[in-house]
């Protein structure tokens, strides 16, 4: 399955119980959790997937969003902050994954797509833990510096969403996939951060590129995701 496709996933599966349905069955979880951030490792023969969660809708998580002053790496503060909760395990359990020979594969949406970059940056440069690849989807800039090193990091965009340019004016022009929008959100651009609009966009893609596989799959996560909004994007 397409890198990006698969984690998506598993970036819904962080924030949206009923994805986890989908994912293999042979996957072990780990969860990590505090009272405002979340993220899940998962592992499997071949590979890690560390995924962490999008913004939960409380105050305090809203509060971290906004802090947005760059620290002492310049990155974002709020952001940066809550990675230190989970450092530790992450580390952990990540080396001994690496040891393994197994890769790592980083991912998140919104919120949970800025940490992951950030939780790559300071594995890499703290721990010497380095992932495979980062995929984010809808993320917020994270840092204010072109020079930091972590490996391939790939921003996924759905049509106009608008949290992409939020919190920090980002240097860095990392690969980037922009993906077609739903008709709300040419109205409504923040329609376009949804769940089921991201996945819809993904399912154009893949039936564009003739990914039959990714496809059907891409279809029984859009099944999943939350469908508050779906009459207002017009999908």
């Amino acid at each position: 399955m397409n890198i990006i496709y698969d984690m998506w996933r598993y970036a819904c599966a962080a924030s949206v119980p009923d994805c986890r349905k989908i994912l293999p069955e042979s996957t072990i979880i780990v969860p990590m959790s505090n009272s405002m951030d979340s993220a899940h490792i998962w592992e499997d023969d071949n590979r890690v997937v560390l995924a962490f969660a999008g913004t939960k809708g409380t105050f305090e998580d809203w509060w971290q969003n906004f802090q947005t002053a760059p620290n002492h790496d310049g990155l974002h503060s709020g952001f940066s902050d809550a990675i230190q909760n989970f450092l530790p395990s992450m580390a952990d359990f990540l080396r001994g994954a690496k040891d393994e020979g197994k890769r790592i594969y980083v991912t998140g949406h919104s919120q949970g797509g800025a940490q992951a970059c950030v939780a790559a940056y300071y594995l890499h440069h703290l721990k010497h833990i380095s992932a495979h690849h980062i995929v984010s989807f809808g993320a917020p800039p994270f840092a204010l510096r072109e020079d930091y090193s972590v490996p391939v990091i790939t921003r996924v965009i759905c049509g106009n969403d608008p949290v992409e340019c939020c919190f920090l004016p980002s240097r860095r022009a990392e690969d980037r996939i922009q993906l077609e929008g739903t008709p709300g959100g040419a109205k409504f651009p923040i329609l376009d951060h949804d769940w089921a609009s991201y996945t819809h966009g993904l399912m154009i893609r893949a039936s564009d590129e003739k990914d039959l596989d990714s496809f059907y799959e891409l279809q029984k996560l859009f099944e999943c995701v939350d469908h508050t909004f779906t009459k207002l994007e017009g999908i």
